[in-house]
């Protein structure tokens, strides 16, 4: 996500993105990544959002560290508005186990911030900066950047739903989806056949909707979300990419 250009301008109302679901509830699940080699291979990407007219230009990247480590980072900044973040973690028994995640957000002056860090032993994530609380490990909740990794993985694997816990901001949250179908789509990198993919939700006043192109080892390379309450709306689409 792939977002987040991940909740660039309101966290949880702009999130590349992405778990998914038969109907309007089933339980959390977590990607298993045995067999998701292309999901994990590195690559560096290049997004253009746009967001209320304004649009701004952002680079995607994951890499893997020494200790069987990943990072999945995204950094955006043009005219006053920025956005940093990161996710570090490791796979245990073929899971994304989450050690920690940062974000650093700034909009027109006003900065946010968000700190993750991942006690096992203890069961617990702590989550510090904007605001400080302390939630329970239950059912080996991700972040807001690397669910779209699992969902990534979930999509190489032939799911058509799937459903992820999310620590998101000051709480946990159930992000799902269901693939709704297929489409041919024109983009800066050719004319790719993608995965289309609904972001499920409990209100009806905001739709998500994404593309994933297999061939570009299932990479995010389209969203699109409306809000009907104040016709809002944001973009996202790939520019570039290159794989490690």
């Amino acid at each position: 996500m792939l977002t987040t250009y991940n909740e660039f301008f309101n966290p949880g109302r702009v999130a590349v993105l992405c778990s998914m679901a038969f109907g309007l509830f089933m339980a959390p699940a977590v990607a298993d990544f045995a067999s998701c080699k292309k999901t994990l291979t590195p690559y560096k990407a290049v997004y253009v959002s746009t967001y209320k007219g304004i649009s701004m230009t952002g680079e995607r990247h994951l890499s893997r560290k020494e200790e069987g480590r990943y990072i999945l980072s995204h950094n955006a900044r043009k005219m006053g508005n920025s956005i940093s973040e990161q996710s570090e973690f490791t796979l245990r028994d073929n899971n994304i186990r989450v050690e920690k995640y940062n974000m650093t957000r700034s909009t027109v002056g006003v900065k946010r911030e968000y700190h993750n860090k991942y006690d096992w032993d203890k069961s617990l994530v702590h989550v510090t900066g904007h605001v400080d609380v302390t939630l329970p490990l239950d059912n080996q909740p991700l972040d807001l950047l690397s669910y779209q990794l699992a969902l990534r993985c979930d999509l190489e694997q032939g799911s058509q739903a799937a459903s992820y816990p999310v620590v998101a901001r000051n709480r946990l949250k159930n992000y799902e989806f269901r693939v709704s179908g297929k489409e041919t789509l024109k983009t800066s990198l050719g004319e790719l056949e993608t995965l289309v993919v609904d972001r499920l939700r409990k209100k009806d006043d905001r739709t998500t909707r994404i593309w994933v192109a297999p061939e570009k080892n299932y990479l995010i390379v389209k969203l699109e979300q409306s809000e009907s309450k104040d016709a809002a709306s944001y973009k996202l689409e790939i520019k570039e990419v290159s794989f490690k």
